[in-house]
């Protein structure tokens, strides 16, 4: 009767044993894809370069907006010249 407990003793502890390499085995299956979603997720953030253009028009836009501010006011009393010779030089005519 011994030997059979024993042997059944030895039985429960292989399966035990056998359940914990295979809980070890899951949980670093599992980390390996956690790590490896982990580096596909990095990749694409350090690698993506969409939103570079972005940037750069948006950049663009700002300059050409600052430097048609500073020189509106100039322009726009040319402009207004221009217009102040244009109805002089018509006002004799229409008179």
């Amino acid at each position: 009767m011994t030997g059979a407990a024993d042997n059944i003793r030895v039985v429960k502890n292989c399966s035990k044993r056998i359940k914990l390499k295979t809980k070890q085995t899951m949980e670093k299956k599992n980390m390996l894809k956690l790590y490896t979603k982990y580096l596909t997720v990095k990749d694409r953030f350090v690698n993506d370069e969409r939103g570079q253009g972005l940037v750069e028009y948006a950049l663009i836009v700002a300059l050409i907006s600052i430097a048609a501010v500073l020189v509106m006011p100039q322009v726009g009393t040319q402009v207004a010249a221009a217009f102040q010779r244009i109805v002089t030089a018509l006002t004799p005519v229409a008179g």
